[in-house]
């Protein structure tokens, strides 16, 4: 495969994540489910929270009666930044399939939009990424998301991991190849 193609297919693939991650977030986490979500956090809640990591996090002394507005408020707020987000990194991506000459930045820019602002957002800064996993590995079990999780956490970063790979050795051979001026 030539290397246009290879970035053309990590660009690709890049504006498919995106698509699949916007279409996962609004549809199959839209409003329906957003209160289903609530309303289950808040069963865990009132019946003290029987997982030991979770209680562990101080979960089981949470109000009973504060647990499904504030979900409601958090995942509000999460979905207008996803579609933020999500919006910002479709279109750059799409700027690398429309502007082949610019398509390695554009590449670049998206994924490290996810990296950013996505990836990050769904890691708490005082938490470590592998006690952030079993959290969310916990959550995913408990309410019965397991497919979300694998497409979310474990999906997605291999694809944006691997279009930032490519990309970045794609970038580094070219100004290799033009050597000193």
């Amino acid at each position: 495969m030539t290397r246009s193609r290879i970035l053309l297919v990590a660009a690709l693939a890049v504006v498919l994540a995106w698509i699949s991650l916007g279409i996962e977030t609004f549809v199959f986490l839209g409003l329906a489910d957003r209160e289903k979500m609530a309303a289950d956090v808040q069963s865990m809640v009132e019946k003290e929270a029987p997982y030991t990591e979770a209680r562990a996090k101080g979960f089981s002394q949470l109000n009973p009666d504060d647990v499904g507005e504030k979900v409601r408020n958090e995942l509000d707020t999460a979905l207008w930044w996803n579609t933020g987000v999500i919006g910002l990194g479709t279109i750059a991506a799409l700027a690398g399939l429309a502007l082949p000459r610019h398509r390695i930045l554009a590449v670049l820019i998206s994924s490290f939009i996810y990296w950013g602002f996505m990836f990050r957002y769904s890691f708490p800064g005082e938490v470590s990424v592998i006690d952030a996993y079993r959290l969310k590995w916990l959550a995913a079990s408990t309410l019965n998301m397991k497919g979300t999780f694998f497409f979310k956490d474990v999906f997605l970063p291999l694809i944006f991991g691997g279009s930032v790979l490519v990309c970045a050795t794609r970038l580094v051979r070219t100004f290799r190849s033009r050597g000193p001026d």
